[in-house]
This record gives structure tokens, C-alpha cells and sequence, in this order.
């Protein structure tokens, strides 16, 4: 429960930070350049290698599909909010929160890449949720796992939030919008630990498919082309603050690094353990049958 808690409060102030004050030209800039990074980290780093453990060689061909089939979307089908946006940010040095998701009814919805981004990064919290319910609970005691699993997830969570909240502000819907989506992302972990405890075998058996592999591979092509096509390249690197946006940017590759070198260590003691298990009930049955002979 405490797990459970604090990753969504931690998600909350994430995704609210950017919702509740006023946002400099420069401010903006560094949300734009760390959620980049943290977009490609999450895709590089988490969703990718998730993919490629259900779908194997084949999970480049759905990242590709993500990428490409996302790319023709936008620029074909989704009406952008750059015309009407992209000038008012640059016009002034501050740029007021309710210039930026304003009120007003006449709120644009984002591009359909965007959507497909947070219902991506949706899906993933599940899946960590799931995780985190299968490290705490499915374990022996002692061993750290929960925690490093938790450990994880608190590292790169307000990242995710952020990076929501940076999609919903540039393309400019309301922040009453913008804080019930983050409320309900927050819930996502706790979700995904209520599965896992309420139906452990099925979930597992449900998710080791190919199709959720299918789904996390395009999921992570869809982060690939949000971050290169419509977040990084409203970042203007001019010479006084190239540096520091490039260090921005970096800052959110390296928390998705950092989380996900945690998860593969619980995913390799998991492992461990269950190999461990599995040697020593052989061993007791072996042990068991070599008695019933002698009897």
C-alpha cells in the first residue's frame, strides 16, 4: 500500500508541476527537452526490450509500423495545433498557463500521435503495476526485489507524468482536462498491483502473448516519433541556452537508463530465484522417492 502510494503521489506532483504556474518561454523549452529524452529512454530503455522478450526478432517490425504508420497519421489525418500554438510561445518571454491550456471550450485536442502516446505510456504503468504486485508478493521476504522494483518506478514515474502533461499543454487543452488524465494515470500502478492480486494466473498467462508484445513494440514506435517529429524539434537550441537543453534532454535518457538498469537486476535475481526454487523442489522429490524405495 505504501508502494502503491507514494509512486502516485510522486506521479501527481510530476504532472501537476507543469499544470499549476506560469511557464517561461525557457521553462517550457526544458519540459520539452527532458519529456524527449524520457521518450526515447522509455521506448529505448523499457518498452523495446518488453516488446522483444514475446515477439523476438520480430518486434522491429512492429516499432517500425509505429514510427511510420504514426508519422503518415500526422501529417494526413490529424489537424495540428502548430499554426495557432507555435507563435504565441515565442512571442513573449513568459507564457501564462491558461495561454497554454486555456478554458475556453474551444480547446483543441492533440494530435492523434499524442493520444497514441499517453494510451502507450497507459499501458506500460499497467504492466509495471503488475510487475511491482509480482515483486512484493511473489517473492520471499528479505530478498529486495519489491524494493528494487519499486525503486524503479518511483525513479522514472514523474518523468512519464511529465511528459503527459507536456503533450496536453502544447497542444493546448485545459488544465481541469489535463489534471483528471494525470489523476487517473497516477492510478495506473495500483491497478496493475489490484490485477495481479485479484486474478495472478490469469493475468501472467494473459500478458505472455504475442499481441501484448505487438502492442508495447508499436507503443514504443509511436514514443520514438512523438519525441523526434513534434517535442524535440520545438526546442530551440540557440547558443545561450544550447547546453543547458542538451543537458535537459540527456537528464531524461539517463532516469529511464537508471530505472531500467534496476529493473533488469530484479529481473535477473527473479530468475535466480526461481531456478533456485524450481533445483531444489527436484532435489525434495528425488529425496521423497529415494525413501518410498527403502520403505
Amino acid at each position: 500500500v505504501f508502494y502503491c502510494l507514494a509512486i502516485a503521489a510522486v506521479s501527481l506532483i510530476g504532472g501537476i508541476l507543469p499544470l499549476a504556474r506560469k511557464l517561461t518561454h525557457s521553462q517550457l523549452q526544458i519540459y520539452l527537452s527532458i519529456s524527449g529524452g524520457a521518450m526515447l529512454g522509455a521506448a529505448f530503455f523499457h518498452v523495446m526490450p518488453e516488446s522483444a522478450e514475446l515477439l523476438g526478432k520480430k518486434f522491429g517490425l512492429f516499432v517500425g509500423l509505429g514510427v511510420v504508420g504514426l508519422f503518415l497519421i500526422e501529417r494526413f489525418l490529424s489537424p495540428h495545433s502548430h499554426d495557432t500554438s507555435h507563435d504565441s510561445l515565442h512571442e513573449n518571454g513568459s507564457v501564462p498557463c491558461h495561454e497554454l491550456h486555456p478554458h475556453e471550450t474551444k480547446t483543441a485536442a492533440p494530435p492523434i500521435g499524442g493520444w497514441a502516446a499517453i494510451i502507450g505510456l497507459f499501458i506500460h504503468t499497467i504492466m509495471g503495476g503488475i510487475g511491482l504486485g509480482s515483486a512484493v508478493l511473489g517473492v520471499e521476504a528479505g530478498k529486495g526485489l519489491g524494493l528494487a522494483v519499486f525503486l524503479a518506478i518511483l525513479l522514472h514515474k514523474p518523468a512519464d507524468s511529465l511528459t503527459i502533461s507536456t503533450l496536453l499543454i502544447k497542444n493546448r487543452i485545459s488544465s481541469k482536462i489535463a489534471i483528471i488524465i494525470q489523476i487517473i494515470f497516477a492510478l495506473m500502478i495500483p491497478l496493475g498491483v489490484v490485477l495481479f492480486v485479484g486474478g495472478e494466473s490469469f493475468i501472467e498467462s494473459q500478458l505472455e502473448t504475442a499481441f501484448t508484445g505487438c502492442v508495447l513494440a508499436f507503443s514504443a514506435g509511436t514514443f520514438i516519433c512523438i519525441a523526434m517529429s513534434d517535442l524535440l524539434p520545438e526546442v530551440q537550441f540557440h547558443s545561450h541556452d544550447r547546453i543547458k537543453l542538451f543537458v535537459a534532454m540527456i537528464l531524461g535518457l539517463l532516469i529511464m537508463l537508471c530505472a531500467s538498469a534496476i529493473e533488469s537486476w530484479f529481473h535477473k535475481e527473479s530468475h535466480q530465484d526461481s531456478m533456485s526454487y524450481l533445483i531444489k523442489n527436484v532435489q525434495d522429490n528425488k529425496t521423497l522417492n529415494s525413501k518410498v524405495e527403502i520403505l
